[in-house]
């Protein structure tokens, strides 16, 4: 029969502790570690590792048990057992790390013993006397009885639900959030705060608005060479011509041409532009120029004019594009900032996003002014600094002023789910201080001890808790008590079991 464990570990459990006791097991052991919801050697997936590394050297089925969602996907992904909770047949043998190792608290230890005194008295069934059975009828009824008891104790819930007679209150006031201090300063209306910072970096880009004309597309045509010989002339492909007025506009020819041996004589032959754009369109009868040697032998004209030479449009960035893009970047990182500082925030904190300080550590541009590109790119970086204000002690105070201002001579509470705080969005900035005006409402009521409710009201029938409550306590309409389960008639004796709700009810 396999050996079972159970050990609840704590906080102060180490890995290594841990791993000494999966390794002292003898083999086959079935282990059942039981982690507390906090248990930080249990949140990294490197630590279940050398837990399943220690279990698979000593031969032992090792189980966790959580009730953290994250830690049980982590463990599964180690190779571990993971569970929500203990069975219920395992959750008397646990026991704490360290405690009863020399004498384990083991299922088969138990259940050895069971099986032997079992055994024994069913060997001598027989021999049982009248005052054997009777004990043994004694020790029943008992059980039954603890069993009963524990029941009424323990299962029934109740939840009590009260709207005492209270007055409505408001309150303007000025707040200081400061560093400096820990506590709340109730004369002074001071609250703690405490500087936060940052630093993000982001790269972004914008489509560049400037354009610029570039030449494109070349011109084309065709000239005449005459003979200015009484002998043939081959005027070679690639023979440059231009214009001999203007803008200087050169073409070459794109092909051999042979020009009869006559004084003259002529032939036709095809040119392009040298250089793409507007440039190339020539007017007829401008292009009389022949360049090199081959222009004593020909002349050359064109009857046409030339055609083709476009121009395209391409985008340019421009200052403009910077400082649009760098407006945007710095309003974008100031967004990212604050996300960030808020994710990082404690319980209960809070930033005001006008107290954000914004500065800008370094930009660095992709492109110049006048480049030609599509986009205008850029990357920068800045450090955010903040006051994280500490919100509890806000509600702490308000609740202060509220009390302040109702009825005099009566000690007052506030009702918890009335508590309404609005803070103004003007700041006033000194540093790291941060200073805001703040209004306040709530309901305000006579103090209720909770304790003493519960005390009263424990072990009642639902009648006449309600008839308790009615009585003894100013409400402004009739309390509702319910119980579960819905059969049960009173109200459970433990008062961890009798939940009361104080409701806001006006006068």
């Amino acid at each position: 029969m396999h050996e079972t464990q159970v050990i609840r570990l704590s906080r102060k459990d180490t890995l290594d502790a841990i791993c000494q006791v999966i390794e002292d097991l003898p083999p086959n052991t079935s282990l059942w570690l039981v982690a507390p919801w906090r248990l930080a050697i249990t949140r990294r997936l490197f630590n279940l590792k050398r837990l399943h590394y220690a279990a698979e050297r000593a031969h032992v089925v090792l189980h966790l048990v959580s009730a953290h969602r994250e830690t049980r996907l982590l463990a599964r992904e180690a190779g571990l057992m993971a569970h929500f909770m203990l069975p219920f047949r395992l959750r008397r043998h646990a026991h704490r790390l360290g405690k009863g190792r020399s004498r384990p608290d083991s299922l088969v230890t138990r259940r050895v013993l069971i099986e032997g005194v079992l055994e024994k008295h069913l060997g001598y069934r027989r021999r049982l006397s009248l005052g054997g059975a009777f004990a043994g009828l004694l020790t029943i009824a008992l059980l039954v009885a603890t069993a009963a008891a524990t029941f009424v104790a323990l299962v029934p819930q109740a939840e009590v639900q009260i709207q005492p007679v209270a007055q409505p209150v408001s309150a303007s006031f000025r707040v200081r959030a400061s560093p400096v201090y820990r506590e709340v300063d109730y004369s002074a209306a001071v609250i703690p705060a405490r500087p936060v910072q940052v630093i993000v970096e982001e790269r972004a880009e914008e489509p560049a608005t400037g354009g610029l004309d570039v030449p494109d597309g070349y011109a084309s045509g065709e000239v005449i060479f005459a003979n200015r010989t009484d002998q043939p002339v081959i005027v070679p492909k690639g023979t440059i011509v231009r214009t001999g007025s203007g803008v200087n506009a050169r073409f070459a020819t794109v092909s051999d041409v042979e020009v009869p041996g006559q004084l003259y004589a002529h032939a036709r032959v095809g040119i392009v532009a040298l250089d793409p754009g507007p440039v190339g369109n020539a007017q007829p009868l401008t292009i009389n120029i022949v360049e090199g040697d081959i222009g004593y032998k020909v002349d050359v004209l064109n009857t046409s004019p030339t055609q083709g030479g476009t121009v395209r449009r391409t985008p340019v960035v421009t200052a403009e594009d910077f400082e649009r893009l760098s407006a945007k970047l710095l309003e974008q990182l100031t967004r990212d900032a604050y996300a960030q500082l808020v994710g990082e925030l404690e319980e209960g904190e809070f930033i005001p996003a006008q107290s954000l300080d914004v500065r800008i550590m370094s930009q660095t541009y992709d492109q110049v002014v006048g480049q030609r590109s599509a986009v205008a790119s850029m990357t920068m970086k800045v450090v955010a600094r903040g006051t994280a204000v500490d919100g509890k002690a806000l509600e702490q105070l308000a609740i202060q002023f509220l009390i302040q201002r109702g009825a005099e001579g009566e000690e007052l509470q506030i009702i918890p789910n009335s508590l309404v705080i609005h803070r103004s969005e003007e700041i006033e900035k000194d540093r790291d201080e941060i200073l805001f005006s703040v209004q306040a409402r709530g309901m305000v009521t006579p103090v209720i001890d909770i304790a003493r409710l519960q005390a009263h009201l424990r072990g009642k029938t639902i009648a006449a808790a309600e008839a308790w409550l009615s009585e003894n306590v100013m409400l402004a309409v009739p309390p509702q008590v319910s119980v579960q389960p819905s059969w049960w008639e009173r109200l459970p004796w433990l008062p961890a079991r009798l939940k009361v709700h104080i409701l806001a009810g006006e006068t």
